[in-house]
């Protein structure tokens, strides 16, 4: 059975090592951003988000944040004043894929938005990312606009009202 807690500094190398084995299983890197050590560490040590791991038989095989520091998040919504929550960083293992992970993680991850004051949840995605758009979609997120966001990637980005 999947269980799902709070990720913290204490868990930074397995997040790095789960983000390592699927971005080099990835095709097509531009699927992804690959987020650096410092990124990562700063993130999960600092009150800018908060992170979900799904575990199994205590391995991590799943993975979501939610980015809460409005200074980074209003530069992905085009909604003025939007007070918009991030969810970044869904990482799903390959032979876990298909099992709802990544929609049950943006669910957890909507619910904290609600308690962290937002309005608002947002998610953006490579536009040949079927699978993670169909699933953004079924969880009610509407397409807002496309964008070149990471360092020069391109992605839709979908908005949803909490």
């Amino acid at each position: 059975m999947v269980r799902y807690k709070r990720l913290n500094l204490h868990d930074f190398k397995d997040v790095y090592k789960l983000q390592e084995i699927i971005y080099n299983d990835l095709e097509d890197k531009s699927w992804y951003r690959f987020n650096s050590e410092s990124l990562l560490y700063t993130r999960l040590g600092t009150a800018s988000s908060f992170a979900i791991g799904a575990y199994l038989n205590d391995e991590l095989i799943a993975t979501g944040m939610l980015v809460v520091d409005k200074e980074l998040t209003d530069s992905i919504c085009s909604v003025t004043d939007c007070n918009l929550g991030d969810i970044v960083l869904i990482l799903v293992k390959n032979e876990y894929r298909g099992i709802g992970l990544q929609k049950s993680l943006m669910t957890k991850l909507e619910h904290h938005a609600l308690e962290y004051g937002f309005e608002y949840t947002g998610a953006s995605v490579h536009p040949d990312n079927i699978y993670c758009r169909n699933n953004i979609i079924e969880l009610g997120y509407t397409f807002d606009h496309t964008d070149i966001l990471f360092e020069g990637l391109l992605r839709e980005v979908y908005i949803k009202k909490l």
